[in-house]
């Protein structure tokens, strides 16, 4: 195999691919390998740790066509350090090492057997499917994924809901004391359907830096893996097995009382209360609203005690309630709104927070108790 192509466009494909490096023990070591395959003016190269999988077809001078497996650790570090605009990679096969030439800098690696790489077999349309644009998919993910629990001993709450009906896809995220729920009208094929998608693997989807935000995305579901491609890049997941929770009765049907808010103010309100909590303690957060006033509140006695008002608007009468600060600081770094509405009926029950720019996302989270 011989190639020769662009330093920066395999960098970025390294970077992409890396998501997918074993980050434990493995039974073999070809998973801590990067498959490559030669061929047609182009390269495909795939990492995977046998829980998820990427593919990322690569342009190339193809001069002489091949597989590889080189080490993925090694060979991503040598490339992020490149300088060169492009780079060649030859593999004699009568050898077991790959030559790595950039301008004056040449180096060889040992090479894997491509033979026993375990190569993903792709979904195709055929499965069932739903097509969303990349940007749309980035939101979906962006606003549920952070309210996933990373409690393992409970594995359907680590991973995301994602439901199909009626041409509408919902994506719900809860660890039991707060839930984050966004719907959004969507192309699909293959009637209802539903599953629980590891929150890591949607994360690491949305963190993809893509040039074109508007490309369209396709979403393959079958015998408990799921796939996404789009534009170059294919990934591949197993799915939590599991019964997720009847998500909508946790939702209250009606409320008393309600708050509007300005979002920044708000946010900047409550990231001033940070420097008062150390890393792991409870980070008890008061709000105590009253007559178009929210007075955001900590008051610790080993640390000190912080007031500060925002003008709302509130109607039901006056309430003093506490949330954990990472929960709300979370959901106001996601509402895209100017305003932000919260809706409550007791300082003991839940609250749900809404934008009114966005009908369709919505926050529901659980007081804590106050204990002055």
């Amino acid at each position: 195999m011989k190639i020769i192509c662009s330093v920066k466009k395999l960098n970025k494909a390294m970077q992409i691919l890396q998501k997918a490096f074993p980050t434990r023990a493995v039974i073999s070591q070809i998973y801590t390998g990067i498959y490559m395959k030669a061929a047609e003016g182009q390269v495909e190269l795939q990492a995977t740790d046998s829980n998820v999988g990427i593919a990322v077809m690569l342009e190339a001078q193809v001069v002489e066509e091949g597989t590889v497996v080189v080490p993925g650790v090694l060979f991503t570090s040598i490339v992020s350090r490149l300088e060169k605009e492009t780079v060649e990679l030859y593999k004699d096969e009568r050898e077991n090492k790959v030559e790595i030439t950039s301008g004056s800098y040449n180096t060889s690696i040992f090479s894997m057997p491509a033979d026993e790489y375990p190569v993903l077999k792709k979904m195709q349309a055929a499965n069932s499917f739903i097509k969303i644009k990349e940007d749309i998919l980035k939101d979906l993910i962006k606003k549920t994924y952070f309210a996933c629990s990373s409690a393992k001993e409970r594995p359907v709450f680590t991973g995301v809901f994602v439901e199909v009906n009626n041409k509408e896809v919902s994506f719900v995220a809860t660890n039991t004391h707060r839930l984050a729920w966004k719907r959004q009208e969507v192309s699909a094929d293959g009637g209802a359907f539903s599953m629980i998608v590891p929150a890591g693997v949607l994360k690491d989807i949305e963190s993809i830096n893509m040039e074109n935000l508007s490309e369209e995305v396709t979403i393959y579901w079958k015998n408990q893996q799921m796939a996404v491609r789009f534009a170059d890049i294919y990934i591949e997941t197993r799915l939590i097995d599991g019964m997720f929770p009847e998500y909508k009765k946790v939702i209250p049907a009606s409320f008393g009382k309600e708050v509007k808010v300005n979002t920044v103010d708000f946010l900047s309100a409550v990231n001033r209360t940070a420097p008062f909590f150390r890393e792991g303690e409870s980070q008890g957060l008061k709000l105590s609203i009253d007559n178009g006033k929210m007075t955001v509140i900590v008051d610790k006695p080993e640390t000190g005690k912080s007031e500060e008002i925002i003008e709302c608007e509130n109607s039901g009468g006056e309430i003093d309630i506490a949330f954990d600060l990472r929960y709300i600081s979370d959901i106001l770094k996601r509402i895209d709104g100017a305003t932000t509405t919260i809706r409550l009926n007791s300082s003991v029950g839940p609250a749900c927070i809404v934008s009114e720019e966005d009908d369709k996302y919505l926050y529901v989270i659980t007081p804590i108790r106050m204990t002055n």
